[in-house]
């Protein structure tokens, strides 16, 4: 059951927390390699977020050009929430391996991580739901369809 969709929306100070399991959209995303080694502890995310145009808009965008998506970049510390956010790490979990990962910098850990996850199931890029996800996709760093970009690192094979 996502907690923030549908007609039956929660509030914040309404969910338990304790029980929620926070599951990433399936959204373009991957490693910025401008900002730092992908390959690291450093590494840093960004997130696509496809833009709904008006008629008007297309119509400027056809003649100027542009993306079809808004990048959505992350520090270190939303980019490790982000790479939990799995359907199956509980957010009890979560904020334990943040608390252990940045200590003061994460200081209040719940506090800033049930902020920073309402915001993000507000853009709709992750659910948050009441218990494990069931049969829960990994949902890996993909590329944005017909965009290309040498600095967005997707898959950690060798090239």
């Amino acid at each position: 059951m996502d907690l923030f969709g549908g007609t039956d929306r929660m509030t914040n100070q309404e969910i338990d927390w304790a029980n929620v399991y926070p599951y990433r959209a399936d959204v373009p995303w991957g490693y910025d390699s401008r900002r730092s080694d992908p390959y690291s502890q450093e590494r840093q995310a960004v997130v696509f977020i496809k833009k709904n145009f008006s008629r008007v808009e297309r119509l400027v965008k056809k003649i100027l050009g542009g993306a079809d998506h808004l990048q959505r970049p992350m520090d270190v510390i939303m980019t490790t929430l982000w790479e939990l956010c799995d359907g199956t790490t509980p957010f009890v979990e979560i904020c334990t391996i943040l608390d252990h990962q940045f200590k003061e910098d994460i200081a209040p850990v719940g506090e800033r991580s049930i902020a920073a996850l309402s915001e993000l199931a507000r853009l709709g890029l992750l659910t948050l739901h009441q218990g494990r996800v069931q049969d829960a996709e990994s949902r890996y760093p993909n590329p944005v369809v017909d965009e290309h970009y040498d600095w967005l690192v997707v898959s950690f094979e060798e090239e």
